[in-house]
């Protein structure tokens, strides 16, 4: 294996502000990224609201084409080109996309990546014309993941069935939460609300 920084490729959809995606930052804020670094694998051309963020961090991020089952052949060329090419740079891939997520752990096993995550961050799914396409990418999820990891029991139980998988809560930084009364204060002035008006704040 090659010298520190050790890169991770995090499998995603977009690195907009989701939950996955806000989780994921939070790690990677936190990681001494004189030892590890993560890299971004997306999946839609556009940028995303963390793109700037991972960049100035020393992140990369590579767009593969969009997932759709008519498009496999072309997505799966692009996994096999991509993998040849970068899987010496990786030391783990760690996939966020449910069970889509089978499809990069395929190619990261067929060039020589040891280490192959996926997560499960939601409990259920919609059953509907996508559900024989998640099946048939489960088949490849099983085939080819060594660590399962979910946010929680009810989404490891959904992802992963009754195969073994580990609890991985998402991180929150509860620092930024603690009470501060000169924040308080500021952002009061700044609305124009009094000390002894009662207050309720609604976040969307």
């Amino acid at each position: 294996m090659a010298n520190p920084p050790y890169r991770v490729l995090q499998v995603v959809a977009k690195m907009n502000r989701g939950g996955t995606e806000t989780m994921l930052m939070n790690h990677y804020r936190a990681l001494d990224r004189t030892q590890v670094q993560f890299d971004f694998l997306v999946h839609y051309p556009d940028k995303g609201d963390y793109d700037d963020e991972i960049k100035s961090l020393g992140g990369r991020i590579f767009h593969a084409p969009a997932i759709r089952p008519w498009t496999y052949p072309v997505y799966f060329a692009w996994l096999d080109k991509f993998f040849k090419e970068h899987a010496s740079e990786y030391c783990a891939v760690h996939g966020h996309i449910q069970e889509n997520t089978g499809f990069a752990l395929r190619y990261a096993k067929k060039y020589g990546i040891e280490n192959r995550l996926s997560s499960s961050h939601i409990a259920t799914s919609r059953l509907d014309y996508k559900y024989i396409f998640r099946l048939y990418a489960q088949i490849y999820l099983n085939k080819n993941v060594t660590t399962r990891l979910a946010c929680g029991v009810d989404a490891g139980r959904h992802l992963y069935g009754r195969k073994n998988f580990t609890v991985f809560k998402n991180a929150v930084s509860t620092e930024k939460f603690i009470y501060n009364p000169d924040i308080r204060k500021k952002k009061r002035d700044e609305l124009g609300i009094d000390e002894n008006t009662f207050l309720i704040i609604t976040v969307r």
